[in-house]
């Protein structure tokens, strides 16, 4: 019976299923809408130099026109001195000395900046008398020129000039002043104008330490914040409940990451890394811009850093990353290594990711690839990175076009616009694949009050901020514009519904004749009377359901596709209908034989035909709304977008009570079995879909081996 039943669906509607596949032909197109070009040529650099095109849900690797160049390296031997044992550190001062930091060998070697080798001090003099030194770690120069140098183990700061002549030895505070368990082991240090002190003291999560200009500590900076999903304030709450004081006091508590670097810029805030990441290995938040109260002020606890496609490894579990090191220039620029991976990342101050460059998976084999960065410096045009297993500090200049996109930017950032356009422009002639360029020029064409071209170079460069500025402008200018036309637009259009529904219910009009249309369309006002009469007296059409199913499909096509461009969900990059197909047409082929086949095990009554007709007369509301979002997102701005999402919740729990009642209908079922059979029935959709994913796997294994094996009697 079963069978039969079935097979007459099939028969019924294979010329439909026919026409759908076609029309799924035609609609199943990439749209792209961003301006993307052949990579440009990379010039003087060790390896590609890249950015990520940013959309609201993607993104997209794409190769750039370098910003930096390989210029040289300097070693040891080039400087004329014994080899580097163990590089820990390094700092530039404002005259281009660099200023290293050997660990192993408790050394600070100093170069000038004509790379000449000017001294190297291993005993360190306070008084006339030779400090103890137990291992060195960190080093930073102050704009007097003091060097300050970081003995980790020895728990002190030295302050010294370049003789290594000491002048002040700043140690741990009093222990009342700090927590407790916490031990002084100093690794990174800078200061701020004020001539306050920011250490980072190995291990510990209390943030930076602050010392004021009288070097008299004064309590913690800046502290990371413990990440709490929902999953963990309910498993801490549970803990509370069920656990002793005793037990609570000895279990792990969830700690924040400590800080792995900090630096300061021009106008005094300090920046910070972490190195921490996230299970899937994306860097999230790991960079921090604080304000002098500790805050981040900077966009970053959102963004991925660093690599932003990382997937898993053929051996299981996520790529890891660990930026641990940055600098920031007189511009605010951002520049980040990943110790890891072996990458150098700029950034600007909105997190906006200028390029990034190097690489070689850390085997530093090659000018420009690194075993173990482990510090980075600015000055001039000049990046410098250290690389502590090779000894070698790795020397690059920013290009040209480099020094032109940080101008530019940095204008940019400011509210410069106007004076960027004949940059920008200039930019996209020479690489299409600058999204920044994009998002330029649509700032520039807003105070130019050329808000079409805005909107064109927003959608471009996939800026939602900057459209959603230009289309309001756009939108009052034409409110403004035509507003006596269209409040006797809209006027008119009240007045004609009201007066064809006063006419209709005064002569009786039926507007649908159809029997089973009318039917159908009732289940979305009147679902009990309709779901029961279509049981009853069998008026459920099977090729109706068809219809409201590709109707679904084509409205999330259109909502998909068509709607405007700050409400749209997916990547405009690489949309395919046929991902859609799968989760509208293919959900309700899943869910009708998944449900058909649980019910039955609990003795409902319905047929595979009637579940599909029920889920499919379901569907009306969200088509529906769908088609409304569609349009009302056209005219919307972002700020006004809650209105949508209401929408769309509103549909879809619609859909969800029409399909319950109607299944409830159709099964002769209570609503607590059909709550049971309803999970049962997604569990068993899973499953559908595992077996199918297992099969298809499984003949591409066997294609390929056929084909192999076909290869190879070919060639014999």
């Amino acid at each position: 019976m079963i069978g039969e039943d079935a097979m007459k669906l099939f028969c019924k509607s294979k010329k439909f299923f026919s026409i759908c596949l076609l029309l799924l032909f035609v609609l199943s197109s990439n749209v792209t809408n961003i301006a993307m070009a052949v990579s440009p040529s990379i010039e003087d650099v060790p390896s590609n130099s890249y950015s990520y095109w940013t959309s609201s849900s993607k993104n997209i690797l794409v190769n750039q026109k370098a910003v930096f160049k390989f210029k040289e390296t300097i070693s040891a031997s080039l400087l004329g001195i014994k080899p580097f044992s163990t590089l820990a550190d390094m700092a530039v001062d404002d005259n281009g000395y660099i200023y290293l930091i050997d660990k192993d060998n408790n050394e600070l070697i100093i170069i000038d900046n004509k790379y000449n080798h000017v001294n190297t001090i291993s005993n360190f003099l306070y008084n006339n008398e030779k400090c103890a030194i137990s291992k060195l770690s960190g080093v930073y120069v102050s704009k007097e020129n003091e060097i300050y140098i970081c003995d980790s183990d020895g728990g002190k700061i030295l302050i010294c000039d370049k003789d290594g002549n000491v002048s002040k030895v700043i140690t741990a505070p009093q222990k009342n002043s700090l927590p407790e368990g916490f031990v002084f082991k100093p690794t990174k240090v800078i200061i701020d104008p004020k001539n306050y002190m920011f250490i980072l003291s190995e291990g510990s999560y209390y943030g930076a330490m602050v010392y004021n200009e009288t070097d008299e500590f004064i309590g913690f900076y800046g502290a990371n914040k413990v990440a709490s999903t929902v999953g963990d304030v309910i498993k801490n709450f549970w803990k509370t409940l069920t656990t002793t004081n005793k037990k609570r006091a000895n279990s792990a508590k969830t700690l924040p990451f400590s800080f792995t670097d900090i630096s300061i810029d021009e106008k005094g805030f300090i920046y910070t890394t972490t190195g921490a990441t996230t299970e899937k290995g994306e860097q999230l938040g790991v960079i921090r811009r604080l304000s002098p109260n500790g805050v981040n002020i900077m966009k970053s606890e959102d963004i991925i850093f660093g690599e932003k496609t990382l997937g898993k490894k053929a051996t299981g579990g996520y790529i890891s990353q660990d930026i641990s090191g940055l600098c920031v220039d007189e511009y605010g620029f951002i520049y980040a290594y990943d110790k890891t991976i072996g990458n150098i990342y700029m950034y600007d101050e909105e997190c906006n990711l200028i390029t990034a460059f190097g690489g070689g998976m850390g085997n530093g084999s090659q000018n420009g690839t690194y075993i173990f960065p482990c510090a980075i410096d600015f000055f001039d045009t000049k990046l410098y990175v250290c690389d502590a297993l090779t000894g070698l500090i790795t020397i690059y200049e920013l290009t040209d076009y480099g020094k032109q996109i940080r101008s530019l930017q940095r204008k940019t950032l400011d509210g410069d616009y106007l004076e960027t356009k004949t940059g920008w422009e200039q930019i996209l002639k020479e690489n299409k694949n600058c999204q920044l360029a994009y998002i330029g020029l649509a700032n520039v064409a807003i105070p130019e009050e050329n808000y079409s071209l805005a909107l064109k170079y927003a959608e471009q460069g996939q800026d939602k901020t900057t459209y959603a500025k230009a289309f309001e402008k756009v939108r009052d200018n034409f409110i403004s514009k035509h507003f006596t036309f269209l409040f006797c637009i809209s006027v008119s259009l009240v007045a004609i519904v009201i007066v064809l529904f006063i006419i209709k219910k005064k002569k009786s009009i039926v507007l649908i004749k159809n029997y089973e249309l009318k039917l159908a369309l009732s289940t979305a006002i009147h679902p009990f009377n309709a779901f029961g009469e279509l049981k009853e007296k069998k008026k459920g059409k099977t090729i109706l359901a068809i219809i409201f199913v590709v109707l679904f499909y084509i409205s999330s096509v259109i909502k998909n596709d068509f709607s405007g461009f700050l409400f749209i969900d997916t990547s405009s990059i690489a949309f395919n209908s046929l991902v859609v197909f799968l989760r509208t047409i293919g959900a309700v082929l899943l869910w009708t034989v998944s449900n058909w086949m649980i019910a039955a095990l609990f003795g409902g009554l319905g047929k595979i035909k009637e579940i599909f007709i029920v889920v499919s007369y379901s569907l009306l509301p969200m088509t529906v709304a769908n088609i409304f979002y569609t349009v009302f997102s056209r005219v919307l701005t972002e700020s006004e977008g809650s209105f949508l999402a209401l929408l769309l919740l509103i549909s879809e729990v619609y859909f969800v009570i029409i399909l319950a009642i109607g299944t409830m209908k159709i099964h002769d079922f209570s609503f607590g079995k059909f709550v049971g059979t309803s999970l049962l029935s997604i569990i068993g959709l899973l499953l559908i879909v595992f077996i199918g994913a297992m099969i298809v796997i499984l003949v591409q294994q066997f294609v390929s081996f056929f084909s192999t094996l076909l290869y190879e009697i070919v060639l014999r």
